[in-house]
């Protein structure tokens, strides 16, 4: 029972490292993404209305 129960956690330990990975991979082009964004939000929020705005989304 112990050999089994370890290289489970083994398995579970390694795919839970290569997620935590990954997630630290993407973590950089997702805040910079929703920075861009949140900044984007600003400026359009200052600036007045345009006509054709909203036929542009």
């Amino acid at each position: 029972m112990t050999p089994v129960k370890l290289v489970r956690h083994k398995s579970v330990h390694r795919s839970g490292v290569a997620t935590v990975r990954v997630s630290y991979l993407l973590l950089p082009f997702i805040g910079f993404s929703h920075a861009i964004f949140i900044i984007y939000g600003r400026l359009r929020s200052q600036q007045p209305p345009r006509p054709g705005s909203l036929q542009n989304k």
